[in-house]
């Protein structure tokens, strides 16, 4: 129990008289702190989770995307970070692979923008994501995120087809055999 002492000494009419110390009980106040803690703590709004906003195409059409080769940069995602690309819709050259970190795959965004933005005349910018089944939920996000911040504004996702599969277990036992 918390008490305030006081110790004081009066004198009065020439005769030393002790005032004995008076008693506060502060263990009301301790249990009205905690029950305003609570209820603030209860009635406050807590903060709404956010869901990433996709659009999701209509399947029952045919794909008639006129793209030109040259504004394509296809990115595959695969296990512990690692991501491969190439320029283009369809694997034509050398399969690249970066990451995450600094440096990485934001200043290829930003690199291959600014080119098509200098160069072409279309002016337009497409990133195609091929997650492999390896790849986990948080690197497509991560993908989703760098695009956003490197300016892209086009971009979506497909399924990796047979080459692609191919071209990334090559490069990946190329990869650990270089180790």
């Amino acid at each position: 129990m918390a008490e305030i002492q006081t110790g004081s000494t009066h004198k009065n009419r020439g005769t030393q008289m002790q005032k004995k110390p008076g008693r506060v009980d502060l263990t009301p106040m301790v249990d009205l702190g905690f029950l305003l803690l609570s209820f603030f703590v209860f009635t406050s709004a807590m903060q709404q989770p956010k869901v990433l906003a996709m659009i999701e195409p209509y399947d029952k059409m045919p794909i008639n995307d006129k793209l030109c080769n040259s504004c394509v940069l296809t990115v595959i995602p695969d296990s512990a970070g690692k991501i491969f690309y190439y320029e283009g819709q369809s694997k034509h050259g050398i399969l690249n692979f970066t990451g995450f970190y600094n440096g990485g795959i934001r200043k290829i965004f930003r690199e291959k923008h600014k080119a098509i933005m200098d160069h072409s005349p279309v002016k337009s910018f497409f990133v195609i994501i091929k997650p492999t089944t390896d790849c986990d939920f948080k690197s497509v996000i991560a993908l989703h995120d760098e695009c956003t911040i490197a300016g892209v504004t086009r971009y979506y996702m497909s399924e990796p087809d047979a080459s692609d599969k191919a071209a990334v277990k090559y490069a990946v036992l190329s990869l650990q055999h270089d180790k």
